[in-house]
This record gives C-alpha cells, sequence and structure tokens, in this order.
C-alpha cells in the first residue's frame, strides 16, 4: 500500500495542473445527470430484463432458457456493481441495499435460510408480494444467484423443482421492483436530487456548500472500503494459500471479478461525470488526476483477469494481478478518506450523513 500511495504522491508533481472552472453545484449535478440517475435507469432496465427471464425459465424450463436467466443475471450484477455504493437517499430508505444484497453474509446465516426456503418450497417466498415481508437474506441477489447457480440449480432446467424457479421469479420481481422505486427516487424533481442540488438551512440533509460537496466525497470514501475490507481482503488473504475463494461475493456465477470491475467502472464514471479537478485550484487539482489514473489502471487490470475466483487461488500470475488491484483499493481509500477531505477543507470525521 505505501508503494500506491508514495506513486501517487509523485503523480501530484507530475500531472499537468488544471484551472479552477467549476462549481460545486456544477459538479454535483454533473455526478447526478452523468452517472447516478443513467446508472440507476440502467438497473431498473437490468432488472426488468431479468424478471422477465426467469418467468419465460419458469413457463418453459430448458437449458437454453436457463442460459439466457444465467446471462441475465451478469447483466443485472454489472448494472448494480455501478450503482451500488450509491448510498444516499433512496438506497438508504426502507431497507432496500440490504434487500437487494445481504453481504457479507458473516456465518452463512442468509445462506441457511435461502436453502431453508428452497428446502421447504415455503409458499409465502413464492410470490414477490409475501417475499417482500420476510428476511431481507432471502430476498436478493445472493438469493438469486443460489437458485440459478446453487446446488441442484440445473434441476430446473428438467422441470423437477418448479417451486425453486418459482422462488427464482419472486426474487427476480422483487428485485425490479425496488430497482423501480430506486429509479423513481433518483428521476423525482422534488426528491433526493434536489435537495443536493438545493443546500438550505431547511434541508434535512444538505445546509451549506461543505455538506453538499461531503456527500459526494462520502460516496468516494466508502466505495473504496467497501471494496476493500467486504470484497478483496475477505477473500485473497495473505497469499495464495491462504485465500478464501468461497468468501468472494458471486462467487457461485463466476462473477466476483466482473463485479469489482463494475465497482471500479461506476467510481470512474462517478468522478469523471463530476470532473472534481474543475472545482479545485491547479495545485489540489493534481491529486484528482492521481485517483483518476489509479482507477484506470485498477480497470484496466481487472480486465485482464476473467478467471474464477477458484482459479485465481491457483494461478499466480492472477493472483499478483488481483493482489496488485487491492493494493491500488487500498491506497484509494486511505488517501480518500484523508486527502480527500482536506481538499474541500472537511474534517475527517465531518458528515451530515452519517447514519441517513
Amino acid at each position: 500500500m505505501r508503494i500506491v500511495i508514495a506513486a501517487m504522491v509523485l503523480l501530484l508533481a507530475t500531472l499537468p495542473a488544471a484551472a479552477q472552472e467549476r462549481t460545486i453545484d456544477a459538479a454535483i449535478e454533473g455526478a447526478i445527470e452523468g452517472a447516478i440517475r443513467p446508472g440507476f435507469a440502467t438497473f431498473e432496465t437490468e432488472a426488468q430484463s431479468m424478471a422477465q427471464a426467469v418467468s419465460t425459465l419458469c413457463a418453459s424450463p430448458s437449458d437454453e432458457a436457463m442460459a439466457a436467466a444465467r446471462d441475465r443475471f451478469d447483466d443485472l450484477v454489472d448494472a448494480w456493481g455501478r450503482v451500488e455504493f450509491i448510498r444516499l437517499g433512496p438506497l438508504s430508505q426502507d431497507n432496500r441495499l440490504e434487500r437487494i444484497l445481504f453481504w457479507p453474509d458473516r456465518r452463512g446465516r442468509g445462506l441457511n435460510q435461502i436453502q431453508g426456503v428452497i428446502a421447504t418450497g415455503d409458499e409465502t417466498a413464492l410470490s414477490a408480494d409475501t417475499l417482500a415481508d420476510k428476511s431481507v437474506a432471502v430476498q436478493g441477489l445472493a438469493a438469486l444467484e443460489y437458485a440459478l447457480f446453487g446446488t441442484d440449480s440445473d434441476r430446473i432446467t428438467a422441470g423437477e423443482t418448479p417451486e425453486r424457479c418459482a422462488y427464482g421469479a419472486a426474487i427476480a420481481q422483487n428485485i425490479a421492483t425496488i430497482a423501480g422505486e430506486l429509479n423513481a427516487g433518483w428521476q423525482a424533481e422534488d426528491g433526493i436530487a434536489a435537495l443536493w442540488l438545493n443546500p438550505a438551512d431547511d434541508n434535512p440533509l444538505f445546509h451549506d456548500e461543505s455538506e453538499q460537496i461531503n456527500g459526494l466525497v462520502k460516496l468516494i470514501g466508502d466505495a473504496f472500503e467497501i471494496i476493500k475490507v467486504q470484497r478483496i481482503d475477505a477473500v485473497l488473504r495473505d497469499d495464495r494459500a491462504s485465500m478464501r475463494p468461497k468468501s468472494a461475493l458471486f462467487w457461485r456465477s463466476d462473477n466476483w471479478v466482473a463485479s469489482l470491475g463494475a465497482n471500479i467502472a461506476g467510481l470512474q464514471a462517478l468522478v469523471d461525470a463530476a470532473d472534481l479537478e474543475a472545482t479545485v485550484d491547479q495545485e489540489r487539482a493534481r491529486f484528482v488526476g492521481a485517483m483518476n489514473f489509479e482507477l484506470a489502471n485498477a480497470a484496466r487490470t481487472l480486465g485482464q483477469t476473467d478467471l474464477p475466483v477458484q482459479a485465481i487461488a491457483e494461478d499466480e500470475e492472477a493472483y499478483g494481478r488481483m493482489n496488485y488491484v487491492r493494493l491500488v483499493v487500498d491506497g484509494l481509500a486511505t488517501v480518500s478518506a484523508t486527502r480527500l477531505k482536506e481538499i474541500y477543507d472537511l474534517s475527517s470525521g465531518f458528515s451530515s450523513l452519517d447514519g441517513d
């Protein structure tokens, strides 16, 4: 990690400087219009496609229908990965985050509940309406992955487990409903976007420009921390011998690396759309440029790694690439929690949004 941070410091001195020419309002509007709203719109579209694919699979089980449903799951994971760190407003309300993705699943309690639903054919889990009232652990992407990729999932194609398929269809429809709520929340003219763009004394979330920019800075810093702690460190551990492939998110569908790539791509889109370099003076703009540079390096490295997580544990070169990504994210998590706040004169502990 020290090497990565040192490299970023060096970049501060070598990247070309930018002139301060963008207001905080413009940066927030850019982030909303250029990344957040399109991201949640895409997530809803993919969720609807997922629901349709599982419905088709249940109506006419076949290898082709299963393959199509699994392909749609890959697309849904990608769309989710690009917006899951926007934990502001709609995603932080009504347990939507946990209902879409209950993770990490410490001690496998969520998995036990999912397996119990499938084993018993729990009728209250076979309809999206009643599923929405059950434990968050059995409602979202982890549950849908197990239904479509977990033990005995291939029996669906033979029509042997209609209850399991109905459960998968209920999950997919439940996710589509939540995705629609998220998209509507961000599209609403009087919703979270309006609050973020119009700080005021009577605004419940953003009282001034400092809180306004802190909302964006916190999203970025928290995203790096989530990726580092929950998604990478828990899997790679100290070396290949101690790797824990089954601690990886979406390992059953071989989407661990892809989901990380989606996270990085979503962060790139957010930072690019906000154009943060243009909101600060020339000296401080160099840091933002360095952050963008390292994000691009991480994205490029992930693009060179298409192995399932189990295979990465057996491939020294692939492990090395993933460890490099870990170092980059670790460095970015550290400096974004300190330097990025300093750039906007925010104290490291300040956040009016904590717990919102």
